[in-house]
């Protein structure tokens, strides 16, 4: 990972805060590959999100970074690079996730 690349950064300071798991959108849910488990929206809090913007400014180079907590407090990183292949149901996904008061948006 290129640690002059902004999302890398943010990557990088998620993983030093503890958010060490991946989320990823497989099979029309959300699996973490290092729990080798499906994870349900609705058990998904998001704490934060960050707006990264690419080196051209346009929409096509930005991208958000979210820090996530299971309902059991297992810390991990959602990215929204899915939202590229299928953006309605990444909406629909997301839009399933709790929101936590203090997030950021």
């Amino acid at each position: 990972m290129n640690i002059n690349d902004p999302i890398a950064q943010v990557v990088q300071d998620l993983r030093n805060r503890g958010y060490i798991h991946t989320f990823i959108m497989q099979n029309h849910g959300i699996y973490c590959p290092e729990l080798s488990q499906e994870v349900p929206a609705e058990q998904l809090t998001l704490v934060e999100a960050h707006h990264v913007d690419g080196p051209v400014a346009d929409a096509a180079n930005t991208h958000e970074v979210f820090a996530v907590t299971t309902s059991d407090q297992v810390k991990g990183i959602m990215l929204d690079t899915y939202s590229e292949y299928d953006a309605a149901e990444f909406a629909e996904l997301f839009g399933r996730i709790n929101k936590a008061q203090t997030a950021q948006a």
